[in-house]
């Protein structure tokens, strides 16, 4: 194997450095087509073969690592253009991710900005309060069970908000990180309802302290990892057809990379 392919999706440009065997380094630029992120990345990955002298088939075969960072993740959220996404959470929370702990009006403003009150907005949720179901269930905080999950408003929660036209969901219980079993009981029923439907659960997203911080985590999540899941799909499929035989890496937010078989269902 002769190469190693670094590739960077931006809002603008799509740019890709290749580095051989014996340290040399190609690069090339590209437009970013936002229709079809793929058709950008393999045009920058042609321009970089073109200058190895070798076909663009040739180059992926030889390839021994590929790794792919872009931006959209972040492009999907400040666009707004994510999944209509549902939230099932603990019965009498549901208004936890729209309170905002309070700070939805000032959070990351300056001073300067946040001592003009009257001009301060809170920002549109991700999800608006009818796309927001409440089920009951409680954890304390010790992670003891003092209400069992009742398994049919699961079901029931999940049916009223698919019939409102989501296409994701989020669940988020209280203490859910100390014990995840009312979580993932009920992912498990909502994965058997409803196999198509991608599920995020915080217990697994976020598990830690902070139950506005972990809804809102497990939400965005839900939201994004639609359009992330097929993006990533779509360009595995066009790499794997042109010859690519080693997995694609996949650039996390935190640092690290993981393929897709690793994480199949988050967003990062």
């Amino acid at each position: 194997m002769k190469y190693q392919i670094g590739v960077d999706t931006g809002g603008t440009f799509t740019d890709c450095v290749v580095v051989d065997q014996g340290g040399m380094v190609i690069e090339s630029k590209s437009f970013t087509t936002p229709d079809d992120l793929s058709v950008g990345i393999m045009k920058s990955l042609d321009g970089a073969a073109k200058q190895l002298g070798v076909s663009l088939e040739q180059m992926l075969a030889d390839t021994r690592r590929m790794i792919y960072g872009s931006t959209i993740g972040v492009n999907t959220l400040i666009q707004r253009q994510g999944a209509p996404t549902g939230l099932i959470t603990t019965r009498g929370f549901e208004d936890t991710i729209l309170i905002m702990r309070a700070i939805g009006r000032a959070d990351g403003l300056s001073e300067e900005e946040i001592l003009f009150m009257t001009k301060r907005q809170k920002p549109e949720p991700i999800v608006p309060r009818y796309l927001i179901e409440g089920v009951t269930e409680r954890i304390d905080c010790q992670g003891e069970v003092v209400i069992p999950l009742t398994v049919d408003e699961v079901g029931a929660a999940a049916d009223r908000l698919l019939g409102r036209g989501v296409t994701s969901m989020a669940v988020c219980f209280l203490w859910s990180f100390v014990n995840p079993s009312h979580e993932k009981k009920a992912k498990e029923i909502l994965n058997k309802l409803h196999p198509e439907l991608p599920v995020s659960i915080s217990s697994e997203v976020s598990p830690v302290l902070g139950e506005y911080e972990r809804t809102v985590t497990t939400v965005i999540n839900s939201y994004l990892t639609p359009a992330i899941l097929k993006h990533i799909h779509n360009l595995q499929d066009s790499l794997k057809a042109r010859g690519l035989r080693s997995p694609l890496l996949i650039m996390q937010c935190s640092g690290g990379c993981v393929t897709l078989q690793d994480e199949p269902n988050y967003a990062h």
